[in-house]
């Protein structure tokens, strides 16, 4: 067993663990007291081990991990318990012993790359600093995070070295995370959330090489997740942590196949099934389901979107097609859906569609009327028709804004109403998104990550548009709070008729809520299709690749 028992006549598998964790409870001051984030939690990880710890947002995990590593937040404080690793309790290291450890015992991989790397460092230099940080000398430690670079599976590695973090795309930057992580050669490994906002393509080979190292080096993992699915095909041992306390422990397939507590069993109903089909999951019928699509209400025609790139500062510029050549119809009423890896051509033509971008050739037309000829007048009024909500709402929310004046602005930008009557259409708004109405007085900050982006499909509503373009809308949730957004978008949609492009790398999701399906790679559609027909008889080998690197797809339907 990877995870020590806590109740009082349960034993220990293993003799001497590499990590054990007793009876602690970690706690943050607030303005309204103390809130305890994780309580009397026990648990043993060892050698060449992978524990796999998953809860929804807010459920402690990354607390436990913060709480291991010793790098809490300055409010936080560890109220009681033991923190034993390689033999050492943590909670009474001093500093220094804390800075010994940290990279060369224990390593991190943190959730969102392009937020941990420095954008004004190069990818190299912060490798290095790693690695000097523990003794390393300048040369040595440039040879090796070279070589580390290589390890990962980053392409011409000395290169890279060089360049910086938004020359990578968001599987490099990832797996620079791991190469730092690992630089090292830590005992104990923490992952958190390490390939939540990736497509499946890429999330199957950062964590195949993830396990390849770890297993060559010998390093336990503690991997942090929301994905059951994932957590039941990569680790050993499942931890179910909920409202800050460990409610389940044990086998990975066990707990699958057979969980006793009632939060497991939510936290499965919840995952999208692969063979789950549209509407059947959670009893939702979308609007279009009922038969009630009309015409294209989007049309796209041979659409090409070139762009101009250089692969260094002083090289030569060269042409880059994002879209090569798409054509496809967005009927009224129905939720269409555009999958496909990163660098796919998904985003760039959900950013042609909403008019972001005009198309190098082709014809991108809404309602009838081609997007490139409207006049500035018919643009804005085009604006008020196609909204987006896009994948980080906190990123995409003005942190200097209220809730209320976020929710209000596109209001007030087409001169819609007093300022009474705005006031009234946002706490509509809020209810609509299920919202309680005082939360027109928050700030971004202060909301969870399922409450930020309930708010950014509020604000897409404002307007009253007849098109949602959601890019991503759902990736970066726990499997509860996307379950619960997925059910509101399909009673949006059935109440107010809306028309959806759904972008994703969630194939699962797209079967469960889309009418039709494109699939793109490459900057070209390779095959469309019904979801039945792309899930059930994929004809593209590339279709074939993307459903085959679905984690977990053993989760029962």
């Amino acid at each position: 067993m990877l995870i020590a028992p806590t109740t009082a006549d349960s034993t220990t598998a293993d003799p001497a663990p590499l990590l054990s964790v007793r009876d602690l409870t970690v706690s943050f001051s607030t303005s309204r007291g103390r809130h305890t984030a994780v309580s009397h939690a026990s648990l043993d990880l060892s050698a060449h081990r992978t524990l796999a710890v998953v809860g929804e947002s807010g459920s402690g995990k990354s607390t436990l991990a913060a709480a291991i590593n010793r790098l809490l937040a300055t409010n936080a404080r560890i109220d009681s318990g033991s923190i034993l690793f390689d033999g050492r309790d943590l909670v009474t290291a001093s500093a220094r012993d804390l800075t010994r450890v940290r990279g060369a015992g224990i390593g991190l991989v943190p959730q969102d790359p392009m937020s941990n790397l420095d954008p004004v460092h190069r990818v190299g230099a912060q490798i290095v600093e790693a690695l000097e940080a523990h003794g390393t000398s300048s040369r040595e430690s440039t040879k090796r995070a070279i070589e580390l670079l290589d390890m990962v599976g980053i392409p011409e590695p000395k290169r890279r070295f060089r360049q910086f973090p938004h020359e990578f795309s968001g599987g490099m930057r990832q797996r620079v995370l791991i190469a730092i992580g690992l630089a090292c050669r830590p005992k104990l490994l923490i992952a958190d959330e390490p390939t939540s906002a990736l497509d499946v393509t890429v999330q199957r080979k950062v964590l195949d090489r993830l396990d390849e190292l770890t297993a060559e080096m010998g390093t336990a993992l503690f991997m942090i997740t929301h994905d059951l699915a994932l957590a039941a095909e990569r680790a050993s041992e499942v931890l179910v942590m909920f409202r800050g306390t460990i409610v389940e422990h044990g086998a990975a397939a066990q707990l699958l196949e057979d969980p006793q507590h009632e939060y497991t069993r939510k936290l499965l109903d919840a995952a999208p099934a692969l063979a789950a089909r549209r509407g059947v999951a959670r009893g939702v019928t979308p609007y279009a389901a009922a038969g009630e699509t009309g015409e294209a209400i989007v049309t796209l025609t041979d659409v090409v979107k070139e762009y101009s790139v250089r692969d260094s500062a002083f090289g030569k510029p060269r042409t880059f097609a994002a879209v090569a050549g798409s054509t496809l119809d967005i009927p009224r009423g129905s939720t269409v859906a555009i999958v496909g890896e990163s660098g796919s051509g998904k985003s760039s033509t959900a950013r042609l569609v909403l008019g972001l971008d005009a198309p190098t050739r082709g014809t991108v037309a809404f309602d009838g009327r081609d997007i490139a000829s409207l006049s500035a007048a018919e643009m804005t009024a085009f604006r008020r028709r196609v909204q987006p909500v896009f994948q980080n709402p906190f990123a995409s929310l003005d942190s200097l804004f209220t809730v209320g004046a976020t929710i209000a602005e596109p209001l007030v930008v087409h001169g819609i109403g007093t300022a009474a009557e705005r006031s009234g259409r946002v706490r509509a708004l809020l209810e609509e998104v299920a919202l309680p109405a005082d939360t027109a007085d928050r700030y971004p900050h202060q909301l969870s990550g399922g409450q930020r982006q309930r708010v950014a499909i509020a604000r897409a509503l404002a307007l009253q548009p007849e098109v949602l373009v959601l890019d991503e809308a759902v990736s970066a949730l726990d499997v509860v709070v996307q379950a619960q957004i997925l059910d509101l978008l399909a009673r949006l949609q059935r109440e107010h008729r809306l028309t959806y492009l759904f972008i994703s790398h969630d194939l699962a999701v797209v079967r469960q809520i889309s009418d039709y399906v494109h699939v793109m790679s490459r900057g070209r559609i390779v095959e469309s299709g019904t979801p039945d027909e792309l899930f059930e008889s994929p004809r593209e080998e590339y279709t074939r690749e993307l459903l085959g690197a679905i984690p977990g797809t053993r989760l029962p339907a």
